[in-house]
């Protein structure tokens, strides 16, 4: 009896022990401060309390891909990249389809956006894009990208053909060097 009770004995003190291991694996990590915004960051309550404090270095970078802080973990998206994601949106066929380059006034076709620059080494059809101000009204045939974000290996884009009554979202992802098209949501209004 006394074997099985030292047996029972020695097992709680070794699951006491691994619990209590947990504990003093805890500690050692105390650079103590740098599980606190960890700690954070799973919680969805806990960042917006923080974000107004000290929160907004170290668990805005955490909170980044859960989504709060997404506007902060997205970089521009230029040059090369940028040229490498239009053409292939420019490419998708669904897309050509409602821009209907064909008709008079519509080729070459033509884009807007803040985040492009004034020269882009993109076709669309058989000719390069051209990049014009924002039209003034509905009425002009201009692709008008509203939103273009970065996030590490992901690239989204968010457009508008107001001519045609069509706005888009399309997901880029970066695999191997080569960005690919993930997703092209096309919304008729």
């Amino acid at each position: 009896m006394s074997v099985g009770q030292g047996s029972g004995v020695l097992a709680l003190a070794l699951l006491c022990g691994c619990g209590g291991g947990a504990a003093t694996g805890g500690e050692p990590e105390t650079g103590g401060h740098r599980d606190e915004p960890a700690k954070v960051a799973p919680s969805a309550d806990e960042p917006a309390a923080d974000a107004p404090g000290d929160g907004e270095g170290k668990g805005g970078a955490q909170a980044a891909p859960a989504g709060d802080g997404a506007d902060e973990a997205t970089t521009a998206l230029e040059g090369k990249d940028l040229e490498a994601v239009l053409q292939i949106l420019l490419s998708d066929p669904g897309l050509l389809d409602k821009l209907h380059l064909k008709q008079p006034g519509r080729s070459p076709l033509k884009l807007s956006g803040d985040k492009l620059p004034a020269k882009l080494g993109v076709i669309a059809g058989s000719h390069e894009v051209k990049v014009v101000p924002e039209p003034k009204t509905k009425k002009e045939a201009v692709l008008v990208f509203t939103k273009i974000e970065r996030t590490a290996t992901q690239a989204k884009l968010f457009y508008r053909y107001d001519i045609e009554g069509v706005e888009g979202r399309a997901t880029f992802a970066l695999k191997d060097g080569r960005w690919d098209l993930s997703a092209n949501r096309l919304i008729e209004k």
